[in-house]
């Protein structure tokens, strides 16, 4: 059943002896940092925080789960946690729809509402400074895609058009740009093969981020052709 766990870190790890070190992104520390806990989704968990304090290691406790009642559908398939407002995004593709989740008791998240999009389907979502981004996938996977900017509550700022394919969405680290990775998958016979593409949202406007009032940018790499 489509669903993600939240998981207690409760010692940092230390992986030396594997020859590498793993360093958490942001959200996630903001995550650690705000509720002490880990959104992850089944079957990919966001675990392991390594630091250099002990060589001991504990195994992350889970706390709670959330099921969304679709099994091996993509009905919970991304996530991502606004610590603001602790909530959670979740992308449930098969119903092209963000659920949010109160996540502010990590032990028993709550579903408070289900947002949904035009489109093929959702394939990624992102939020940053209480700005959600998600990346829609047209009916036409070769067509130009889009991304809609909402708030927490799930208001729509704008949407704007991407290349084709759009998945991937990320704000940049100070909060004044959404950019979105476009695939440009072909389609099953080859005979149309989009150019894949970024798209770069610049939410800053006379100084100040405005979700109304951004602008949208495509890069694209024929150049290197």
């Amino acid at each position: 059943m489509g669903g993600f766990f939240l998981q207690q870190r409760n010692q940092i790890m230390k992986k030396e002896n594997f020859g590498f070190r793993f360093e958490p992104s942001a959200n996630v520390r903001g995550l650690l940092r705000r509720v002490g806990a880990v959104a992850a989704l089944t079957p990919l968990l966001l675990l392991h925080s390594v630091g250099s304090g002990t060589e001991e290691s504990t195994e992350p406790r889970v706390l709670a789960t959330y099921h969304s009642g679709v099994f091996d559908e993509s009905a919970a398939e991304i996530v991502a946690y606004d610590p603001d407002t602790h909530r959670l995004f979740v992308v449930n593709a098969n119903s092209s729809q963000i659920d949010v989740l109160d996540a502010s008791d990590p032990a028993d998240p709550v579903l408070l509402a289900s947002h949904a999009f035009e489109g093929a389907g959702i394939n990624s979502v992102a939020v940053k400074n209480g700005i959600v981004a998600v990346a829609i996938e047209n009916e036409d996977s070769q067509a130009a895609g889009s991304v809609a900017l909402m708030d927490a509550d799930g208001n729509l700022y704008a949407t704007f058009e991407a290349g084709a394919l759009p998945d991937s969405v990320a704000f940049s680290p100070d909060g004044t740009k959404v950019v979105v990775a476009n695939e440009g998958e072909p389609n099953d016979e080859y005979t149309i093969d989009p150019e894949g593409s970024v798209t770069v949202i610049d939410l800053l406007v006379n100084g100040s981020i405005n979700p109304f009032a951004a602008s949208a940018t495509q890069v694209t790499f024929e150049s290197f052709n």
